[in-house]
């Protein structure tokens, strides 16, 4: 219980500091201690933490893969002067193959904020889902996305 509090709090106030103490908690044999760990390297959008998430998104517990999809957003990427391209790539298989409802939907919301050809193909083809978790995951993400660039606008 005091690591996984002390991960949740590493999250919140860790800020750029050495990874570390963090990452070796992320083979843990106990999920709630890998999630914590995952959610500690999620928090705070650092380019050091983006290979330890992408490793992440294939660990067998559906929580841990949903708080490391959700760090592998364009901005970290590229910080951590990684290609795009590759990420977004793996964004769209988790999103086509991950058996989870909520893996699946943040690594759709995490894909489209690459904001490419590829990243509105799969919204499209998310929009006509037969599973409506999925598709209405994703007409709620195109309206955040539209109205987000009308406020831009």
């Amino acid at each position: 219980p005091v690591v996984g509090e002390a991960l949740l709090s590493w999250g919140r106030y860790g800020g750029n500091a050495e990874l570390s103490p963090v990452i070796r908690w992320i083979a843990s044999p106990n999920v709630e201690t890998r999630w914590r760990a995952t959610w500690a390297l999620f928090r705070p959008r650092s380019a050091e933490a983006l290979p330890h998430l992408l490793k992440l998104v294939d660990d067998p517990s559906g929580e841990v893969r949903y708080w490391a999809v959700r760090g592998l957003v364009p901005s970290v990427v590229d910080a951590a002067k990684m290609d795009r391209a590759v990420v977004a790539d793996r964004l769209r298989l988790i999103f086509n193959k991950d058996a989870d409802r909520r893996v699946k939907t943040e690594a759709l919301r995490t894909l489209l904020q690459y904001d490419d050809e590829k990243a509105f193909g799969a919204l499209v083809n998310a929009l006509y889902s037969p599973d409506t978790w999925i598709s209405v995951s994703a007409a709620e993400e195109s309206y955040q996305t539209s109205a987000s660039r009308a406020r831009a606008a």
